[in-house]
């Protein structure tokens, strides 16, 4: 049987050991919260800056569907335009097509000289 001053030194060994061992743990883990904060700073950094790109492209995809819907409303209005045009051109080629009474030169000559 171990005497009581073995059994005491051998106590006083095993927690002078695992005081060691949480010091170790403490400054491992110190470490790891410093590194963490680190990483934190530069994803927070870089979270910044991308949404800041992020608000400059919203902003530019509002101008280009602004810009996307008046050119298409000119492009209806210029269509709408063409189709009058292209009728009045028919039209206008419709009467000109249509058969004129014929009246030869002579039927207009003898209307003349009655006169």
């Amino acid at each position: 049987m171990k005497d009581s001053l073995s059994v005491f030194l051998e106590v006083g060994h095993q927690l002078i050991a695992n005081i060691k061992a949480i010091n170790i743990q403490s400054i491992q883990t110190l470490e790891a919260i410093k590194i963490y904060k680190e990483y934190k700073a530069e994803v927070d950094d870089l979270l910044k800056e991308k949404s800041v790109e992020v608000g400059h492209l919203q902003v530019a995809v509002r101008s280009a569907e602004q810009t996307s819907v008046k050119v298409k409303d000119e492009l209806a209005l210029e269509v709408e335009r063409r189709k009058k045009a292209e009728a009045k051109v028919a039209e206008r080629k419709g009467r000109l097509l249509k058969p004129k009474k014929k009246v030869s030169w002579i039927s207009r000559l003898q209307r003349n000289w009655k006169m």
